[in-house]
């Protein structure tokens, strides 16, 4: 489970000091941008009306969203990016009729060659 925080140091401590008390949490890693990487993937379906189409697949193309899905009356895009650009490619889609929205919510790897399971003894 990644979970993204931020505040000061006693709320942190009072935010691990709960996700301890959860039954299936063994361990708990801090993972900084530094030492990390973190994204997200989201899956929008837009409404593909010839009017709005080649703004649409401009600006997917402008944030680096791929296409899934393209049907008569609708399109799916993937995106794959950090939170804050994928918030920004949302509220540009707004102008246009959003169909459905799927997102993951981070996840995050540390860099380097350790691992979670090495990190925590299974």
């Amino acid at each position: 489970m990644t979970v993204t925080f931020e505040g000061g140091e006693t709320q942190k401590q009072q935010l691990v000091n709960q996700l301890y008390k959860l039954p299936d949490v063994c361990s708990i890693k801090e993972f900084t941008p530094d030492t990390s990487v973190s994204c997200e993937l989201m899956l929008i379906k837009l409404k593909n009306d010839s009017k709005t189409r080649s703004d649409i697949l401009a600006a997917a193309d402008a944030f680096g969203a791929k296409t899934m899905d393209y049907s008569k009356d609708s399109l799916m895009l993937c995106l794959t990016s950090e939170s804050r650009k994928i918030d920004e490619f949302v509220d540009l889609m707004r102008d246009y009729e959003i169909l459905e929205i799927c997102r993951t919510g981070n996840v995050s790897l540390e860099k380097g060659s350790t691992t979670i399971r090495q990190a925590i003894n299974f």
